[in-house]
């Protein structure tokens, strides 16, 4: 078709008073609007937006019928492999995302973690990134070796996604699951590979210079050890994903092909509730009203809403009733 005549079609569409789903889906930039300019119509959400928002929030808040303890979602243990994990992602705040949510301040930053996060544009894959993906399945047998030598029986559940039922809006993707009949209870494992061959994680700052130690997740202790740094977002990640697990400790386990070292974090309660509460936050009043408006697609900032509930409790049957 034309685009004067799609143009055509949307102007009559602007004319009735209010955004229909057309117009929504269309979206086209006026050709007299320089691209990326702000209007205040499409600052704001509309009643029917709003509603859209809601309808999705309670059909995530399903799960708290069917379960009552932290899942996997199905389909998703190949991680990023499985569209499913991409498509359950996408609309979540995740662990590995926890410090850069909270951080963002800058509009640049705003748009491209959206335009990166929920939509898939503009990804950026870093050598170190690939290298962490290529060798994790052999970071996890050295992980398996070196702990069996403690416990024999211990083995490691390789997961996707999960979620818990009282948080829908947040995931995290573990590494693995640690489990042995000896344990009372289940330990989370992250896994970090270093890139960096010849450096010992265990012992990192005696191959590494200066200025790579004080940008290094990893920091030494006054007796020798190490220790993950509570202002990385590595450490966000691991609280927010024991948080989700609603397990206490977690594995890190930091691996390269000079050696490698295992790091008990504990839950800290006080480090992440105040911060889920700011995500979840965040997940209704910027990222789900995203995801139908579409503003960092096309380059525009995202607007914060707030917007009152609408029969979003799972027990509320009205969706199931009503179309939008």
């Amino acid at each position: 078709m034309p685009r004067e005549h799609v143009q055509k079609f949307v102007s009559s569409l602007k004319e009735r008073g209010q955004k229909t789903l057309w117009y929504r889906l269309l979206r086209f930039v006026e050709d007299d609007e320089p691209e990326g300019s702000v209007s205040d119509e499409d600052a704001r959400l509309t009643d029917f937006d709003t509603r859209k928002c809601s309808r999705l929030l309670w059909e995530k808040n399903q799960v708290r019928k069917t379960h009552t303890a932290p899942f996997e979602i199905p389909n998703t243990k190949n991680q990023r492999r499985s569209p499913t994990w991409q498509k359950e992602r996408a609309i979540r705040c995740t662990a590995s995302t926890c410090k850069r949510i909270l951080g963002l301040t800058e509009e640049s930053a705003k748009i491209n973690f959206l335009r990166q996060h929920v939509w898939g544009l503009d990804r950026i894959e870093t050598y170190a990134m690939r290298y962490g993906i290529e060798h994790e399945d052999e970071a996890r047998e050295a992980y398996l070796e070196k702990i069996r030598r403690i416990d024999p029986k211990i083995e490691v559940e390789v997961t996707g996604a999960w979620e818990h039922p009282k948080f829908p809006m947040l995931l995290c993707s573990p590494d693995g699951i640690v489990k042995s009949p000896g344990m009372i209870e289940t330990i989370l494992l992250e896994i970090k590979c270093l890139s960096l061959t010849h450096v010992n994680p265990a012992k990192f700052y005696e191959t590494m210079s200066p200025e790579q130690c004080k940008s290094y997740y990893l920091k030494k202790l006054s007796d020798g050890r190490v220790a993950l740094k509570q202002g990385h977002s590595y450490y966000s990640q691991v609280q927010m994903s024991l948080d989700i697990l609603g397990l206490e400790q977690a594995h890190f386990f930091v691996w390269s092909k000079s050696g490698s070292v295992i790091l008990p974090i504990y839950r800290d309660r006080s480090f992440f509730n105040e911060k889920r509460a700011r995500l979840i936050a965040y997940h209704r009043n910027v990222l789900v009203p995203e995801y139908f408006l579409r503003r960092t697609v096309k380059g525009l900032p995202p607007v914060e809403v707030m917007y009152e509930e609408y029969h979003e409790d799972e027990n509320d049957d009205y969706f199931l009733h009503n179309d939008l």
